[in-house]
């Protein structure tokens, strides 16, 4: 189960993300606890710690990240007693998730129109998941939610109500542990987009909900400034549609990304002149594995990649993005 979120941007004319910082207005904080061995022996390490969640034979299975500059003698005996795996720049104890029934109430999120999964992480002996969603889908999130919590004590809503917006949320992991920005171009066909026309608009947005991993498609979520016939309508008054977008080199980085347990925290976008161009926020431990997957994919494809930037988050890149 992936619940990484992406962002992609379709226009004409250049749309910077801090225009549309609170399109999706809500947000969700869900906290499912866990009892398991590891989650008792982290719970009181004053740290939240990154987190990917993924399915294995039908259970679902959670990777967790130890930075390797902690300096925390607790750390290193968690590490070695639960087998860590060794990346570059981090340690990760795969685990799988004793409450399944809990944990299942977001494959139902994930289903509903608009909503999009913005990552998650573990913390005082919880899993904590943090989604992002439109107002007008409030009435199914809120039922969802009564249906699973009310007959649990280990899931739980932190926080359901208006969105700080993305900025404020990138922020705000950024001070929980650094992040760092990628920004890529590759050619993509016309047909790879199953409108028959995107119209010449000012401003539009798609952020990448999930991926039709059997049909080789990424769903997205549409925010335009005019009404568009060919697309799925979430919420009219608002112009916010569903669409597919069919591109196998960002389905394939995409994919190879999961494989990898990478997490990437947003992913955004533009199409121009026949290339797009993608930039992924994700957490700078991260950063090597990531770009070395761009190249890898490139060679495999014949593909063309420029890699355009790679430099630490910073409220500055939101003047050119």
């Amino acid at each position: 189960m992936n619940i990484k979120n992406y962002y992609l941007i379709i226009d004409t004319n250049s749309v910077l993300i801090k225009e549309i910082d609170r399109r999706l207005d809500m947000y969700l904080i869900l906290k499912v606890r866990q009892e398991s061995e590891f989650f008792a022996a982290i719970s009181d390490l004053d740290l939240k710690l990154p987190s990917f969640i993924y399915d294995n034979d039908g259970k679902t299975w959670l990777s967790t990240y130890f930075p390797k500059n902690l300096k925390i003698p607790k750390v290193n005996l968690i590490i070695n007693k639960f087998k860590a795996s060794e990346r570059e720049k981090t340690y990760v104890v795969d685990t799988m998730i004793e409450n399944q029934n809990e944990l299942s109430i977001i494959d139902k999120l994930v289903e509903i129109p608009s909503l999009i999964i913005n990552g998650s992480d573990v913390y005082g002996g919880f899993l904590n998941v943090y989604a992002r969603f439109h107002s007008s889908q409030l009435e199914k999130v809120s039922e969802l939610l009564a249906r699973y919590t009310s007959t649990s004590k280990n899931a739980r809503i932190e926080w359901l109500g208006p969105s700080p917006g993305i900025m404020k949320i990138m922020d705000d992991i950024n001070k929980e542990y650094p992040l760092s920005v990628v920004t890529y171009s590759t050619p993509i066909n016309r047909e790879d987009i199953h409108v028959r026309e995107i119209p010449s608009s000012p401003k539009i947005l798609c952020e990448v909900k999930s991926s039709g991993a059997m049909k080789g498609d990424i769903n997205l979520v549409v925010s335009t400034d005019m009404p568009v016939e060919d697309l799925i309508p979430i919420d009219l008054s608002e112009n916010l549609y569903q669409m597919e977008l069919r591109s196998p080199f960002p389905f394939i980085v995409r994919n190879k990304a999961n494989i990898q347990h990478i997490i990437r925290i947003a992913y955004f976008g533009k199409l121009q002149n026949g290339k797009i161009e993608v930039t992924v926020f994700l957490p700078t431990d991260f950063l090597y594995e990531f770009y070395s997957i761009l190249y890898e994919v490139a060679d495999e494809t014949d593909n063309k990649v420029i890699v355009k930037t790679v430099i630490p988050y910073s409220q500055g890149v939101w003047d050119f993005i």
